[in-house]
């Protein structure tokens, strides 16, 4: 089949409850030039007789690509979202910590038709110029689960002004392009690896503290 891109998309004003913002998993024709801002993903609604939120979805904003398939995503903007409470839900994932970021490039890897499909291929997914800036979760299990690859690691990520404000809310963050990385006002810390193309070197992310740096 014909492999079409996806090219100069807005979204903005929405509210997104039961499932997530998702880019993939077929990325084969490259998705590019991407705008999401000024949105809700999640109840914003308390429980009865409880203080917490409501739960609606395992995950808030996922990206996801197949391993050997070298579309591009690049030059993706999330600006300026709301997150509810993020965790396991009854009808999908219920034992799942709930992740308010994901990133993967291996999806569905283990599964053995997809090893048939893309053993005589090469290449890699490739991640270029993404940034997540002023976003607010409520609470999470897992404030951010970032993966790139040790061939293709994630190049010109952008980590801005995101909080998490309740939930043990840890982060993984792996095989990044450390040199092109920015992550500034980030709580809780988030701290990323390269180890890129074999390089075996371990480094945590700089977090640049605007504040600090002005005193």
């Amino acid at each position: 089949g014909v492999m079409w891109p996806t090219q100069n998309v807005t979204m903005r004003d929405l509210t997104i409850l039961s499932r997530n913002w998702c880019i993939g998993s077929a990325t084969f024709g490259g998705i590019s030039n991407i705008l999401f801002e000024d949105s809700t993903i999640g109840s914003l609604n308390k429980v009865e007789n409880g203080d917490d939120y409501e739960v609606t979805s395992p995950w808030a904003i996922k990206f996801k690509s197949h391993r050997y398939y070298p579309g591009p995503m690049e030059n993706i903007t999330i600006r300026r979202i709301t997150v509810g409470n993020i965790g396991p839900t009854p009808w999908m994932y219920p034992t799942a910590p709930g992740s308010a970021i994901l990133i993967g490039l291996t999806y569905s890897s283990d599964n053995a038709n997809d090893k048939n499909r893309t053993r005589h291929r090469s290449g890699y997914p490739l991640f270029r110029n993404v940034t997540f800036q002023d976003i607010t979760i409520q609470k999470a299990g897992v404030a951010g689960s970032i993966q790139g690859l040790p061939e293709g690691c994630l190049q010109g990520l952008t980590l801005k002004n995101i909080t998490v404000l309740g939930g043990t809310a840890r982060w993984g963050c792996h095989h990044v392009d450390l040199g092109s990385l920015t992550i500034e006002d980030v709580s809780p810390p988030v701290s990323c690896s390269g180890g890129c193309n074999g390089d075996s070197v371990m480094a945590n992310a700089w977090q640049k503290n605007l504040h600090s740096s002005k005193d």
